[in-house]
């Protein structure tokens, strides 16, 4: 296919691997588009690492966004989450809602993603008018994403502010466990253990209220706090109960692909939480499960792992892990940690080595943009 090399040799060009540059990566991925199809394409790569950044790129991304409507092509949607992302980093915070189109009521991940975009730029007061349109009952649901917003940029005060102005009354597990994250890699293990506890107290009000459906979600996100307070015996507990609800049809996971997906989840999230929540993430494969499903468990840990930068951990795991979409993810994650740490030739090496030819050239373009 003329203007993708990637996509025709399935690799990046050795000469690059050896001395790259990004100019040399973006060259050898992203080169002149032939056609509309490849034009979409290479905007779609850019709006992928959040890097639609000349005003040339964005307005036709905009323009082919309008051009084909967002139900009709899986393509307009990304592209138009690619805009918004790209015009969010760069600090055009007015564009990046404008992009987003018409407000349509009753929209929550519309809704959530302006409330985002305002948070982003510290703007409490829109963040939350974004959130009117979705009654008293919707706006209450997606509130903590302005909180959580707040505490992964390191914005711990007003996290806790907005928390205690606005969350008081129903408290979030997700936004007290993602404070306790913020806290923990800022080195506040105290606050970390802490806003952990409340997060525990308010999955436990959840599962024992009428305001949700006991998943394997919540159950997932029990068992990881859990692990978080060093309390083993009740993470095995809640473990299972996670695995009953992946495996009770009703839930929704009623096709191996459903299964695999939520194990995978389920071990990434148990693995990023330390060293007993690897164990626990491996003990959920046995003699009987089946193979896609092994892999994604085998995988969702060699992410955790690569992101905490046990890199060769990582990599032996994904060797272990069969060709397809759960092993190309586990390696562009090892991947990027490289690129991230100025190993752009053992980053190049992986995406040309492990991961797959559909993935590779978002992969490529990944490494080139994330090294600095």
């Amino acid at each position: 296919m003329a203007g993708f090399p990637v996509l025709a040799a399935g690799l990046v060009p050795e000469a690059c691997v050896s001395r790259p540059t990004r100019q040399c990566i973006l060259d050898a991925v992203v080169g002149p588009a032939s056609n509309v199809a490849e034009e979409a394409a290479r905007l779609d790569v850019l709006g992928a690492t959040g890097r639609l950044e000349s005003p040339a790129d964005l307005a036709k991304a905009l323009e082919f966004t309008k051009a084909n409507p967002t139900n009709d092509n899986w393509l307009p949607s990304r592209l138009q989450h690619g805009v918004v992302n790209s015009l969010t980093r760069a600090g055009k915070y007015q564009q990046a809602v404008d992009a987003l189109g018409p407000v349509k009521a009753g929209d929550s991940g519309q809704a959530q993603q302006i409330a985002v975009i305002w948070a982003t730029a510290g703007d409490r007061i829109k963040a939350l008018n974004a959130l009117n349109g979705l009654g008293m009952g919707g706006a209450m649901q997606a509130m903590p994403i302005i909180g959580i917003t707040f505490a992964n940029q390191g914005k711990f005060a007003e996290a806790e502010e907005f928390a205690k102005q606005n969350l008081a009354m129903h408290p979030s597990a997700h936004f007290s466990m993602a404070l306790g994250n913020a806290y923990r890699k800022a080195g506040q293990p105290d606050k970390a253990r802490a806003a952990y506890q409340d997060a525990l107290k308010a999955v436990d009000l959840e599962l024992l209220g009428d305001r949700t459906v006991v998943t394997d979600f919540n159950l997932r996100d029990k068992a990881v706090l859990h692990v978080k307070l060093g309390q083993m015996d009740a993470a095995r507990e809640t473990l299972a109960k996670a695995v009953q609800a992946i495996e009770t049809p009703s839930q929704g996971t009623t096709t191996e692909f459903g299964r695999a997906l939520a194990y995978g989840f389920l071990s990434q999230f148990l693995a990023a939480s330390g060293d007993s929540g690897i164990v626990l993430a491996k003990s959920l494969v046995t003699n009987k499960t089946p193979q896609g499903t092994k892999d994604a468990i085998v995988a969702g840990i060699a992410k955790a792992l690569a992101v905490d930068g046990k890199t060769s951990d990582a990599g032996m795991l994904i060797q272990s892990v069969g060709p397809g979409a759960a092993r190309d993810e586990a390696a562009t994650v090892l991947a990027l940690h490289y690129a991230k740490n100025g190993k752009l030739e053992k980053a190049l090496t992986i995406a040309n080595e492990i991961v797959g030819e559909r993935q590779r050239r978002i992969t490529c373009v990944s490494i080139a943009y994330v090294n600095p």
